[in-house]
């Protein structure tokens, strides 16, 4: 039996969130949730290794390749990981001179021949969904098969860079069955929520569904694309019974970008929840324009205790620049029927956007004063290749920084007319007014219930006041 082994590249959390490292979230690799079940079913020896959970340095993750002897490695990388996963990629390469190493991730989804071109290293990989391809190409490496005939595949071929057409067909979820979780060491331990999403405990997050119909221009659709498809009821029934009798988990966060698009597997889901009566609370993502009364009941019977919004600014020109289709005012009445039900509210904000002007900061900073919102996550508006506002932002503006700063917590890019301090200040004046106001401090203590939630609001706080301190 082949062995494939696949890694998440060592990342810490510092390297990831910066000054709010503390309040940092750990989250699951999901796409090796997926690879993991579809290679085991093929008939690999199927190895996960989280390097960045398991706190490894590159030489531990040598030694680990080491003792496993692996025949295929596969290294997902995002934009911010894409130095790490190269110079992780020659270290194995030299070492393991054998072992056929395949990229994927959405940072070489998005710009595949850039990366190659950049990369000498890189010798494959899969572009998109890799459910289909990766079997695909791993038995055509095993018996010398024809590699054009690899959907998705970017491979080397006499010294140029060959990118065969991706699939047209997006991977059926629905064949998915039971997630990879068995072969997260140390799973879910290892795994933690970022304080704004903290709740009970054991926790983890997952994704059900795939693809966004909606076309906000800070983001690429690369991997997923635009229609939206789900495991299916019986499916997420049968991975969150799973979760809850082995794992005890009690807390789950949705992290689908469009979980209230699927209408009637969302409303089996909750009726399922409502039905089982567990000791178990969940959170999700959600547009504010999909919230209404009829759902938000329904959510909140099904033991939902927070949603998150992508708002991302106060100013309605920004928000038109952004292609959201929402206003201000929709935002402060959605959020209210939030409130109404009793579940809490938080939401997403961008700064420093193509557009941004000292006039739409300071709109968004009085919005985030006065906004009902539970909890906030403000970011530095990130260029990530393939997004629409991506490949125009070079013209009302510029980018600053290396990929491997791409975190949302630097300043990688300036609007024309705004400076790094404009930005920073901004970002620090939201943070600071919305935390430290009477009402959000005291819905914090209110949820400190035991040891462990003291100590992870504790870190998030000094993950915050961190924040306020720091020069940038």
């Amino acid at each position: 039996m082949e062995t494939i082994l696949f890694i998440n590249p060592p990342l810490a959390l510092a390297e990831r969130y910066g000054s709010l490292a503390a309040a940092g979230a750990e989250n699951c690799p999901h796409a090796f949730l997926y690879l993991g079940a579809v290679m085991k079913r093929h008939g690999y020896d199927v190895r996960i290794l989280d390097a960045s959970a398991r706190m490894m340095t590159v030489g531990d993750v040598l030694e680990y390749i080491d003792n496993v002897r692996p025949d295929y490695i596969g290294i997902t990388a995002s934009t911010i990981s894409i130095d790490r996963t190269a110079s992780l990629s020659a270290m194995i390469r030299g070492r393991f001179p054998k072992v056929k190493i395949i990229i994927g991730g959405p940072h070489i989804s998005a710009v595949p021949a850039e990366t190659f071109n950049l990369y000498e290293v890189f010798e494959y990989a899969l572009v998109g969904e890799a459910e289909g391809s990766l079997p695909a190409l791993l038995k055509a490496l095993k018996n010398g098969g024809c590699l054009d005939a690899v959907p998705g595949l970017c491979y080397r071929s006499g010294g140029n860079v060959v990118l065969n057409p991706v699939s047209k067909d997006y991977f059926d979820m629905t064949g998915i069955g039971l997630l990879a979780w068995d072969m997260l060491e140390g799973f879910p331990d290892r795994y933690s929520a970022a304080s704004t999403y903290f709740s009970k405990t054991p926790y983890t997050d997952i994704i059900t569904s795939r693809g966004c119909p909606f076309r906000c221009a800070f983001c690429d659709r690369s991997v997923f694309g635009n229609r939206v498809r789900s495991m299916g009821i019986d499916n997420i029934i049968r991975n969150l019974e799973h979760l809850i009798r082995n794992y005890g988990i009690k807390s789950v966060y949705f992290q689908d970008d469009t979980l209230l698009v699927l209408k009637d597997t969302f409303k089996e889901l909750c009726d399922y929840l409502i039905r089982r009566k567990y000791d178990f609370v969940w959170s999700c993502n959600s547009r504010i324009d999909q919230i209404n009364e009829v759902n938000l009941e329904m959510m909140k019977k099904a033991g939902c205790w927070q949603i998150s919004f992508g708002i991302e600014s106060g100013s309605e020109r920004i928000l038109q620049s952004m292609n959201k289709k929402i206003v201000p005012a929709q935002v402060i009445e959605k959020l209210g029927l939030v409130r109404k039900y009793g579940i809490k509210a938080n939401g997403y904000f961008i700064l420093g956007t193509p557009f941004e002007t000292t006039e739409t900061i300071a709109e968004t900073v009085a919005f985030c004063r006065r906004i009902p919102l539970n909890t906030i996550r403000v970011s530095y508006f990130t260029p990530f290749p393939g997004s629409e506002m991506s490949d125009e932002c070079g013209r009302y503006g510029s980018i600053r920084a290396h990929w491997s700063k791409f975190t949302f917590y630097n300043v990688v890019y300036l609007p024309e007319n705004l400076t790094e301090d404009d930005l920073v200040t901004s970002y620090k004046t939201i943070m600071r007014n919305f935390y430290l106001r009477p009402e959000t401090l005291i819905s914090f203590v209110a949820m400190i219930k035991s040891p462990k939630t003291f100590f992870k609001i504790g870190k998030g706080f000094y993950g915050f006041l961190k924040l306020l301190a720091s020069k940038s």
